[in-house]
């Protein structure tokens, strides 16, 4: 797992081959004006889902074998949980078509970040990874770019 801030993405571009046009996008989109759903960025190695919502309590984990995650919060908080998936317990299976396995709510040890406007986070598919909100609830829009891991 990677988190930082945008500024400091260039770190981070040998990490995978296509993290350079992923955070090419990042870099020089404009937010404001773009709607959340999913947009194609290069065939099917690069995706991303904009997303906006209200932040809420998620205990269980996810993960995914086929493409590596990274968020970049455009506006708002939110907590981030994250742990190894060693360390992840009773799965409900991978579901291939939406490269999604997800865990039950006894995962040890777990930890946490606070992800705040233009910070990003990466994960790799060996992260146990999901968001939830802070104190009290609070709007988020957020974008996740989905690359492609070979």
């Amino acid at each position: 797992m990677i988190y930082d801030n945008i500024a400091n993405h260039k770190n981070y571009l040998g990490a995978n081959q296509l993290f350079g046009v992923a955070f090419k996008f990042l870099t020089e989109t404009n937010f404001e004006n773009l709607a959340p759903g999913k947009y194609k960025i290069l065939d099917d190695r690069i995706y991303v889902i904009v997303q906006e919502y209200e932040t809420k309590t998620k205990t269980a984990l996810e993960v995914h074998r086929k493409y590596i995650d990274i968020a970049y919060m455009i506006s708002g908080e939110e907590k981030v949980i994250f742990s190894d998936i060693s360390n992840c317990t009773n799965s409900h299976g991978y579901d291939d078509e939406t490269d999604a396995e997800f865990f039950g709510e006894t995962f040890l040890p777990c930890q946490h970040v606070h992800m705040r406007e233009g910070e990003f986070l990466i994960f790799f598919p060996n992260d146990g990874h999901n968001y939830t909100k802070n104190d009290v609830s609070t709007f988020v829009k957020k974008v996740v770019v989905k690359v492609a891991v070979g």
